[in-house]
């Protein structure tokens, strides 16, 4: 047994191993409607894992991330681990749509600060948790840790790391008779005989010696020409946004206040460095490629550092990924360098990815011991996908190791000194990080980003100037107001909703509504109105993007199965694929008798009462196991069910016939193991919502054909699991419940 195993064995648990197989990019095929209680007597519990904000959806990474959920299924009978891959294009409004829809995922990742950051309010504080307290938290560095720990609480620990230093080229160094930057934190730097502190001004100064013109002249002698020229000192290229470069100085966060009153302001440290730069670009002795050098061919179009023409640059160790090719091939070599110090103090930049579990998770306690292990055993495999092409570390310093052998093996003329002063760099994190929080976030750095590349591109600016005018401009951004606006259904309805204190609005005569909330606004809006129910009765909005702005109430249909159109269909024979006899007045059957015939269920239900332009947001099948003829587990022995959807009827007629057996279905979704809880199994069809019929075409019917992945199992013993059908009592029927909103 493994040491997770254990782990589990230790809390308790005791239910059967579950494993499901996902497509490259398609949905887990179990979701959150088929997930149980915590009673370990109802099954395991389903927890999904949301991967396509950050990385996690390249090929290789993909099979490297179904074999840790197979290798955790296998670990461990009391969870069931499943993978949701979504392309990176489309994945942040996926997830949002299932968090509007109460479809949420558990875990999310791996993703970044600022991807995660545009769900602010969205993720658990762990240490909530029950299981928090018996982690072991100490194999992680207390400043990583501490990262995680916001005003929101512990909201994530660390995984993977991207450690910062300056990485300099020796060959310029070397021809210019410099000293190389300290290899150690804490060193001097020796200039002309004199020992100084390796802080930004010495950077100036010993990049003003590596900028060299087209005559050979650096740019502190006499007579350089800065109109030509053809190598420079420092850039901080791919890093030039203040939020990430002022980082390197000082960490810190444009923003403070609360929601509707918001301020803009510049940390000191940034706007000092701000000037740094600027002045590096634009003044009389520059050392800076300013914008229009550093996006030319002469200068690598962007990558400078790659061109071969640059002393240094500050950048996290994800840039290793860009030095193998044209850098290396054309003789060029690097080191690395500690980073500068500002006013005595190293500020230094780390990104950093890692997994989070969302509060709308129905199964925090499960997520959390999932999560484990993706940080512990399930990371040794991970991290040799995530990181194959860069330096991403584990942060976790004992599997710090196999990064090191990479890197070390692409780039052999790196040396060990240069290695250690990278890892070192971890003790420097950017916190608040420079993707910290900003509200209306994408715009928010969109607009940063401007400001600039202003001035990057731009001679004779006053930059305090054009810091003000940013400010000003974010603080409009910050305290932008959102449109919050939906459609009751009900003319007249009142609106009552919680916003610093209840408030009400009422619906016009076409039952649309529009509240006007400011950024970061959380709270409840509840409808009401007699003789009219609402389903869900509240709606709480965490408006966390401007996506988000216009929401509607959610409404939930229960259909039951109608009993003269539902039954069983037993084949032909085996494997001749054909229906002989039926029966509608039974229960339903599914699995095999002794013959090796199939058995297959009809359901029948009339969903064309839904509203034309209902646009369906949850759909789950609900079915009551009866009794198992045969013994044992049939939804296991058979490898599961498998649904067939059809819009309006299957064959040529509503009601049950024998050609149902094989008659062609519009969508097929499975196999599916669903869990049972109190003998229901739920079955979550949302990948077939398209086919439910909204119509009253072909009699407004839905009809659903339920059987097993393997037609028998081949020992000749009636072996079947019987399912209550429309003919039941009320309470036992099966039911198809439909969430939906009219826009």
């Amino acid at each position: 047994m493994s040491n997770f195993a254990k782990k589990l064995r230790a809390i308790g648990f005791s239910i059967m191993i579950l494993i499901l197989t996902v497509s490259q990019f398609g949905w887990a095929v179990n979701s959150a409607a088929a997930q149980t209680g915590d009673n370990p007597e109802a099954g395991p519990v389903h927890i999904r894992w949301f991967v396509g904000i950050g990385t996690g959806t390249d090929p290789m990474q993909i099979a490297t991330e179904q074999e840790v959920v197979a290798d955790f299924n296998a670990s461990q009978p009391d969870i069931v681990l499943s993978l949701e891959i979504v392309p990176f294009e489309s994945a942040k409004d996926t997830l949002k749509s299932e968090l509007t829809a109460g479809n949420a995922p558990d875990i999310v990742g791996p993703v970044g600060w600022a991807g995660a950051n545009e769900f602010r309010g969205q993720w658990l504080d762990l240490s909530t948790l029950n299981g928090w307290a018996s982690y072991d938290t100490a194999q992680f560095p207390t400043n990583l840790l501490n990262w995680y720990n916001t005003e929101e609480g512990q909201v994530a620990l660390p995984f993977l790391v991207y450690p910062t230093a300056t990485y300099y080229n020796p060959a310029l160094f070397d021809a210019a008779s410099l000293n190389y930057p300290p290899a150690h934190y804490g060193d001097s730097y020796v200039l002309d005989g004199n020992s100084l502190t390796w802080d930004w001004d010495t950077v100036a100064q010993v990049a003003k010696r590596l900028t060299l013109d087209n005559t050979g002249k650096n740019s502190t002698q006499v007579g350089f020409d800065k109109t030509h020229v053809t190598q420079y000192g420092f850039s901080p290229f791919w890093q030039s946004a203040l939020t990430h470069f002022g980082s390197y100085w000082q960490s810190g966060t444009l923003l403070s206040g609360t929601p509707g009153s918001y301020t803009a302001t510049t940390p000191a440290a940034w706007k000092a460095a701000a000037h740094w730069n600027y002045d590096g670009m634009w003044g009389s002795q520059p050392f800076i490629a300013n914008g229009p050098d550093a996006s030319s061919p002469t200068f690598g179009s962007g990558n400078v550092f790659n061109s071969g023409k640059l002393g240094m640059t500050t950048m996290p160790s994800w840039y290793t990924c860009c030095l193998i090719g044209d850098f290396v091939q054309q003789g060029n070599t690097f080191q690395l360098g500690a980073l500068p110090s500002y006013n005595g103090q190293v500020a230094g930049r780390v990104d950093a990815d890692t997994f989070r579990i969302l509060s709308a998770s129905k199964h925090p306690e499960q997520a959390f011991i999932v999560l484990q292990y993706l940080l512990d055993e399930g990371a040794d495999k991970l991290l040799t996908v995530y990181g194959s092409g860069t330096g991403a570390f584990s942060a976790i310093p004992a599997k710090q190791q196999a990064t090191l052998n990479r890197l070390a093996s692409r780039y052999p003329f790196v040396t060990q000194t240069s290695w250690d002063v990278l890892v070192a760099g971890l003790a420097y994190p950017d916190d608040p990080s420079a993707e910290s929080y900003l509200p209306h976030m994408q715009q928010a750095s969109t607009y940063i980003q401007t400001v600039s590349d202003t001035l990057y591109y731009q001679d004779d600016l006053n930059v305090d100037n054009e810091l003000a005018t940013m400010e000003s401009g974010l603080q409009t951004i910050f305290n932008k107001k959102y449109k919050i606006s939906g459609n009751t259904g009900v003319p007249g309805a009142i609106l009552s909703y919680n916003n610093g204190g209840p408030k009400t609005v009422t619906a016009s005569s076409s039952g649309y509504y529009q509240i006007m909330v400011p950024s970061d606004w959380s709270g409840t809006i509840t409808p009401s109105k007699p003789g009219r129910t609402f389903a869900p009765i509240s709606r709480t909005y965490h408006l966390v993007s401007q996506d988000w702005a216009t929401q509607y109430f959610s409404q939930t249909a229960t259909f039951e199965s109608n009993a003269t159109q539902d039954g069983w269909i037993l084949e032909s024979a085996e494997n001749s694929n054909t229906g002989a006899s039926v029966n509608a007045t039974s229960a339903l059957y599914l699995g095999d008798n002794n013959l090796k015939k199939q058995y297959r269920g009809m359901l029948s239900f009339s969903t064309g009462t839904l509203p034309d332009t209902a646009v369906i947001t949850g759909l789950t099948l609900k079915i009551k196991k009866n009794t198992v003829i045969g013994g044992g587990d049939p939804v296991s022995i058979f490898q599961g069910l498998m649904t067939d959807i059809k819009t309006g009827y299957f064959g040529t007629l509503a009601t049950l016939q024998a050609a149902d057996f094989q008659a062609t279905s519009s969508k097929t979704l499975g196999p599916i193991t669903p869990a049972l809880a109190s003998n229901w199994y739920s079955i979550n069809l949302i990948n077939g919502k398209d086919y439910i019929n909204q119509l009253a075409t072909s009699g407004g019917l839905t009809q659903i054909r339920l059987r097993f992945k393997l037609d028998d199992n081949n020992n000749a013993i009636a072996n079947y699991l019987s399912l209550f059908s429309g003919d039941a009592t009320a309470t036992n029927r099966p039911q198809l419940v439909v969430t939906y909103y009219v826009p």
